[in-house]
Protein backbone atom coordinates (compact mmCIF):
# COMPACT_ATOMS: atom_id res chain seq x y z
CA UNK A 1 0.00 0.00 0.00
CA UNK A 2 1.70 3.28 -1.10
CA UNK A 3 2.77 5.92 1.82
CA UNK A 4 1.12 9.13 2.17
CA UNK A 5 3.50 11.89 3.07
CA UNK A 6 2.38 14.55 5.76
CA UNK A 7 3.29 17.94 4.89
CA UNK A 8 2.79 20.66 7.73
CA UNK A 9 1.30 18.46 10.19
CA UNK A 10 -2.04 15.95 8.63
CA UNK A 11 -2.16 16.27 4.89
CA UNK A 12 -5.73 16.23 5.12
CA UNK A 13 -6.38 16.14 1.32
CA UNK A 14 -4.55 12.87 1.35
CA UNK A 15 -6.37 11.55 4.51
CA UNK A 16 -9.47 11.82 1.69
CA UNK A 17 -7.85 9.54 -0.65
CA UNK A 18 -6.01 7.68 1.88
CA UNK A 19 -9.50 6.71 3.47
CA UNK A 20 -10.46 5.76 -0.12
CA UNK A 21 -7.09 3.33 -0.88
CA UNK A 22 -7.47 1.93 3.02
CA UNK A 23 -11.23 0.70 1.63
CA UNK A 24 -10.45 -0.26 -1.34
CA UNK A 25 -7.69 -2.78 0.23
CA UNK A 26 -9.80 -3.92 3.25
CA UNK A 27 -11.35 -7.83 2.47
CA UNK A 28 -13.57 -7.36 5.46
CA UNK A 29 -17.06 -6.47 4.04
CA UNK A 30 -18.93 -4.29 6.63
CA UNK A 31 -21.85 -6.17 8.41
CA UNK A 32 -25.42 -5.21 8.08
CA UNK A 33 -25.99 -3.18 11.32
CA UNK A 34 -23.27 -0.97 10.31
CA UNK A 35 -24.77 1.97 8.87
CA UNK A 36 -23.74 5.55 10.22
CA UNK A 37 -26.49 8.32 11.49
CA UNK A 38 -26.84 10.54 7.70
CA UNK A 39 -28.24 14.03 8.09
CA UNK A 40 -29.20 15.56 4.97
CA UNK A 41 -27.37 18.23 3.74
CA UNK A 42 -29.55 19.79 1.13
CA UNK A 43 -32.31 19.45 -0.83
CA UNK A 44 -30.77 17.55 -3.66
CA UNK A 45 -32.98 14.70 -5.53
CA UNK A 46 -31.85 11.14 -4.63
CA UNK A 47 -28.76 10.18 -6.63
CA UNK A 48 -30.09 7.69 -9.30
CA UNK A 49 -29.40 3.80 -8.41
CA UNK A 50 -28.95 3.05 -12.25
CA UNK A 51 -26.26 4.91 -14.21
CA UNK A 52 -24.59 2.64 -17.04
CA UNK A 53 -25.58 -1.08 -17.70
CA UNK A 54 -22.81 -1.87 -20.11
CA UNK A 55 -19.50 -2.53 -19.11
CA UNK A 56 -16.13 -0.69 -20.99
CA UNK A 57 -14.30 -3.48 -23.05
CA UNK A 58 -11.22 -2.61 -20.46
CA UNK A 59 -9.67 -6.13 -20.16
CA UNK A 60 -6.16 -6.93 -22.65
CA UNK A 61 -3.36 -4.73 -23.23
CA UNK A 62 -2.79 -1.50 -26.37
CA UNK A 63 -0.15 0.46 -26.82
CA UNK A 64 -0.55 4.18 -26.93
CA UNK A 65 -1.19 4.42 -30.23
CA UNK A 66 -3.59 1.54 -30.44
CA UNK A 67 -5.31 3.29 -27.94
CA UNK A 68 -5.56 6.96 -29.85
CA UNK A 69 -6.41 5.29 -33.19
CA UNK A 70 -9.26 2.85 -31.45
CA UNK A 71 -10.75 6.31 -29.53
CA UNK A 72 -10.90 7.83 -32.75
CA UNK A 73 -12.57 4.90 -34.55
CA UNK A 74 -14.87 4.27 -32.05
CA UNK A 75 -16.64 8.17 -31.36
CA UNK A 76 -19.14 7.96 -28.61
CA UNK A 77 -21.74 10.58 -28.68
CA UNK A 78 -21.95 12.93 -25.63
CA UNK A 79 -25.16 14.06 -24.07
CA UNK A 80 -26.30 17.31 -24.79
CA UNK A 81 -24.32 20.24 -23.30
CA UNK A 82 -21.25 17.74 -22.69
CA UNK A 83 -18.09 17.25 -24.51
CA UNK A 84 -15.78 13.82 -24.49
CA UNK A 85 -12.28 14.16 -22.83
CA UNK A 86 -9.77 10.87 -23.42
CA UNK A 87 -6.71 10.58 -20.97
CA UNK A 88 -4.44 7.80 -22.08
CA UNK A 89 -0.89 7.04 -20.04
CA UNK A 90 1.79 6.40 -21.95
CA UNK A 91 2.49 3.06 -19.25
CA UNK A 92 0.20 0.45 -17.75
CA UNK A 93 -3.26 1.82 -16.07
CA UNK A 94 -4.80 5.26 -15.41
CA UNK A 95 -6.43 5.82 -19.22
CA UNK A 96 -10.34 6.90 -19.38
CA UNK A 97 -13.18 8.42 -21.37
CA UNK A 98 -15.36 10.60 -19.59
CA UNK A 99 -18.17 13.38 -20.88
CA UNK A 100 -18.40 16.12 -18.74
CA UNK A 101 -20.34 19.63 -19.73
CA UNK A 102 -18.54 21.76 -22.17
CA UNK A 103 -17.91 24.53 -19.42
CA UNK A 104 -15.14 22.19 -17.95
CA UNK A 105 -11.56 22.02 -18.31
CA UNK A 106 -9.01 19.86 -17.24
CA UNK A 107 -5.66 21.90 -15.90
CA UNK A 108 -4.22 19.00 -14.28
CA UNK A 109 -3.68 15.49 -15.35
CA UNK A 110 -1.73 12.51 -13.57
CA UNK A 111 2.04 13.62 -14.77
CA UNK A 112 1.38 17.21 -15.47
CA UNK A 113 2.70 20.14 -14.03
CA UNK A 114 0.24 21.66 -11.16
CA UNK A 115 0.57 25.03 -11.92
CA UNK A 116 -2.32 25.30 -13.99
CA UNK A 117 -4.69 23.85 -11.88
CA UNK A 118 -3.07 25.53 -8.82
CA UNK A 119 -3.58 28.85 -10.11
CA UNK A 120 -6.84 28.55 -11.46
CA UNK A 121 -8.17 26.86 -8.16
CA UNK A 122 -5.99 29.87 -6.41
CA UNK A 123 -7.68 32.59 -8.38
CA UNK A 124 -11.37 31.16 -7.48
CA UNK A 125 -10.57 29.86 -3.92
CA UNK A 126 -7.15 29.62 -2.46
CA UNK A 127 -8.44 27.64 0.36
CA UNK A 128 -9.69 25.27 -1.94
CA UNK A 129 -5.67 24.62 -3.71
CA UNK A 130 -4.16 24.71 -0.50
CA UNK A 131 -6.02 21.66 0.28
CA UNK A 132 -5.91 20.27 -2.60
CA UNK A 133 -2.22 20.63 -3.72
CA UNK A 134 -0.27 17.71 -1.29
CA UNK A 135 -2.26 14.97 -3.05
CA UNK A 136 -1.76 16.21 -6.44
CA UNK A 137 1.75 16.43 -6.07
CA UNK A 138 2.55 13.60 -4.01
CA UNK A 139 0.10 10.91 -4.43
CA UNK A 140 -0.41 8.31 -7.16
CA UNK A 141 -4.23 7.39 -7.08
CA UNK A 142 -5.71 11.17 -8.03
CA UNK A 143 -5.87 10.96 -12.49
CA UNK A 144 -7.53 13.97 -13.21
CA UNK A 145 -8.90 16.99 -12.04
CA UNK A 146 -11.71 18.95 -14.38
CA UNK A 147 -12.89 22.56 -12.99
CA UNK A 148 -15.86 23.93 -13.92
CA UNK A 149 -14.86 27.71 -15.57
CA UNK A 150 -17.67 29.12 -15.72
CA UNK A 151 -17.43 29.77 -12.21
CA UNK A 152 -15.18 32.94 -11.29
CA UNK A 153 -15.36 33.12 -7.43
CA UNK A 154 -15.91 29.34 -6.55
CA UNK A 155 -14.27 26.19 -7.11
CA UNK A 156 -16.85 23.20 -8.99
CA UNK A 157 -14.48 20.71 -9.38
CA UNK A 158 -14.11 16.93 -10.86
CA UNK A 159 -11.97 14.38 -9.31
CA UNK A 160 -10.99 11.50 -10.95
CA UNK A 161 -9.11 8.62 -9.14
CA UNK A 162 -7.94 5.15 -9.38
CA UNK A 163 -7.10 2.70 -6.03
CA UNK A 164 -7.12 -1.02 -6.24
CA UNK A 165 -10.54 -2.68 -6.36
CA UNK A 166 -12.34 -3.54 -2.31
CA UNK A 167 -13.97 -6.45 -1.13
CA UNK A 168 -17.43 -5.83 -1.02
CA UNK A 169 -19.38 -4.44 -3.82
CA UNK A 170 -22.88 -2.29 -3.83
CA UNK A 171 -24.40 -1.87 -0.80
CA UNK A 172 -21.45 -3.25 1.03
CA UNK A 173 -19.14 -1.16 -0.92
CA UNK A 174 -21.66 2.20 -0.11
CA UNK A 175 -21.73 1.16 4.09
CA UNK A 176 -17.97 1.60 4.07
CA UNK A 177 -17.11 4.24 2.57
CA UNK A 178 -20.09 5.94 4.20
CA UNK A 179 -18.78 4.54 7.90
CA UNK A 180 -15.37 6.02 6.65
CA UNK A 181 -16.24 9.30 5.39
CA UNK A 182 -18.38 9.89 8.62
CA UNK A 183 -14.98 10.23 9.94
CA UNK A 184 -14.59 13.74 8.04
CA UNK A 185 -18.07 15.23 7.87
CA UNK A 186 -21.71 14.21 7.47
CA UNK A 187 -23.03 11.73 5.22
CA UNK A 188 -25.82 12.64 3.71
CA UNK A 189 -26.52 9.91 0.84
CA UNK A 190 -25.04 6.68 0.22
CA UNK A 191 -26.38 3.28 -1.52
CA UNK A 192 -25.50 1.02 -4.51
CA UNK A 193 -25.43 1.88 -8.07
CA UNK A 194 -25.45 0.18 -10.90
CA UNK A 195 -22.39 1.67 -13.45
CA UNK A 196 -20.44 0.63 -16.25
CA UNK A 197 -22.32 -2.82 -15.90
CA UNK A 198 -21.24 -3.31 -12.29
CA UNK A 199 -22.30 -3.01 -9.02
CA UNK A 200 -20.76 0.50 -7.72
CA UNK A 201 -21.61 2.82 -5.31
CA UNK A 202 -22.64 6.47 -4.51
CA UNK A 203 -21.57 8.29 -1.45
CA UNK A 204 -22.19 12.13 -0.94
CA UNK A 205 -20.62 13.87 2.33
CA UNK A 206 -19.89 16.94 3.71
CA UNK A 207 -16.38 17.92 4.97
CA UNK A 208 -16.99 20.85 6.92
CA UNK A 209 -15.05 24.35 6.45
CA UNK A 210 -12.84 24.09 9.65
CA UNK A 211 -10.98 20.76 7.87
CA UNK A 212 -10.90 22.16 4.19
CA UNK A 213 -9.74 25.70 5.35
CA UNK A 214 -11.32 28.69 4.43
CA UNK A 215 -14.85 29.82 5.03
CA UNK A 216 -16.86 27.49 3.43
CA UNK A 217 -17.86 23.36 3.44
CA UNK A 218 -17.43 21.37 0.63
CA UNK A 219 -19.85 18.51 -0.22
CA UNK A 220 -18.32 15.65 -2.15
CA UNK A 221 -21.00 13.69 -4.50
CA UNK A 222 -18.32 9.97 -5.53
CA UNK A 223 -19.81 7.54 -7.48
CA UNK A 224 -17.54 4.41 -6.75
CA UNK A 225 -16.89 2.59 -10.60
CA UNK A 226 -15.73 -0.69 -10.74
CA UNK A 227 -13.30 -1.81 -13.57
CA UNK A 228 -13.67 -5.79 -12.92
CA UNK A 229 -11.32 -7.09 -15.98
CA UNK A 230 -8.58 -5.01 -14.26
CA UNK A 231 -9.46 -5.25 -10.76
CA UNK A 232 -9.53 -1.97 -9.72
CA UNK A 233 -12.08 0.93 -8.48
CA UNK A 234 -12.19 4.11 -10.32
CA UNK A 235 -13.78 7.68 -8.32
CA UNK A 236 -15.55 9.92 -10.06
CA UNK A 237 -16.18 12.63 -7.61
CA UNK A 238 -17.65 16.20 -7.51
CA UNK A 239 -16.86 18.42 -5.88
CA UNK A 240 -18.80 21.62 -4.90
CA UNK A 241 -19.80 24.26 -2.00
CA UNK A 242 -23.16 23.31 -0.61
CA UNK A 243 -24.84 25.98 -2.33
CA UNK A 244 -24.28 24.39 -5.77
CA UNK A 245 -25.06 20.58 -4.90
CA UNK A 246 -28.94 20.98 -6.21
CA UNK A 247 -27.17 21.81 -10.39
CA UNK A 248 -24.06 19.99 -10.10
CA UNK A 249 -25.63 16.18 -8.64
CA UNK A 250 -27.59 15.59 -11.81
CA UNK A 251 -24.46 16.61 -13.90
CA UNK A 252 -22.80 14.19 -11.71
CA UNK A 253 -24.73 11.30 -12.56
CA UNK A 254 -24.37 12.38 -16.23
CA UNK A 255 -20.58 12.32 -15.99
CA UNK A 256 -20.49 9.04 -14.04
CA UNK A 257 -22.74 7.16 -16.41
CA UNK A 258 -20.33 7.88 -18.99
CA UNK A 259 -17.05 7.24 -17.79
CA UNK A 260 -15.58 3.98 -19.61
CA UNK A 261 -12.28 2.60 -18.31
CA UNK A 262 -9.84 1.78 -20.81
CA UNK A 263 -7.62 -1.06 -21.30
CA UNK A 264 -4.05 -1.22 -20.19
CA UNK A 265 -1.09 0.76 -21.65
CA UNK A 266 1.95 -1.30 -22.89
CA UNK A 267 4.23 0.14 -25.47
Amino acid sequence: MRKYPVQGGTCLSCLILLLLLLGACSNEPPSASESPAKTPATQADPFPTVLSEESSDSGGTATSLEMQAEMMVNTAEAPEGFRYNTVIVSDGLGSFRVATPVEYSAPWRFGTPTDEILAEGTSRDPAWATFWEPALIDDENPRAVFLDLSKDSDVVALLITLTPAPGPEGEQMARFYSKAYAELGTVAESHRVRVNGGEGAYVEYTVPSRIVGGGKDRVQMQVLIPDLPNDVLWGVTCDAPPEFVNDVKPLCAEIAATFQPLPTIKD
